[in-house]
């Protein structure tokens, strides 16, 4: 019992340290922000069909949604692997199973963190492929 409470009061604290953050991220001046932000760009497609243009910011657009909700998952579950890691010290079944869930979770988020790198990247080659 108290290593439920233990974990939900932890994992509730957290919750609501990420939302107060992000909260405050959205208060900064927009000087201060990053310049990369996955938001609509368009350079470079000037010479593109209708179809291609649509098809390009559909794909920056999903891609960008999942960035802002796929990286807080992973970065919960690397909180929970570590919670498992720290519970199960005894049983080392479990500590095996929790290294296994954070070693795929921090390859969960390098993947998400690259992901919209790689759909710029692709998106560039079919635009210079194209000839544009």
């Amino acid at each position: 019992m108290t290593k439920k409470l233990f974990i939900l009061l932890g994992l509730t604290t957290f919750i609501l340290t990420a939302f107060a953050a992000t909260a405050q991220a959205q208060l900064l001046d927009p000087g201060y922000r990053p310049i990369n932000l996955p938001t609509l760009q368009t350079e470079g497609m000037d010479g593109l069909s209708g179809t291609a243009r649509v098809t390009i910011l559909l794909l920056q657009t999903i891609s960008g949604g999942l960035l802002y909700f796929a990286a807080p998952v992973a970065v919960i579950m690397i909180t929970i692997s570590a919670f498992r890691m720290v519970i199960g010290s005894h049983e080392s079944e479990k500590i095996e199973q929790a290294k296994k869930h954070l070693t795929w979770s921090i390859a969960g988020l390098l993947v998400i963190m690259l992901s919209y790198s790689i759909v710029r990247i692709v998106i560039r080659l079919v635009v210079l492929a194209a000839g544009v």
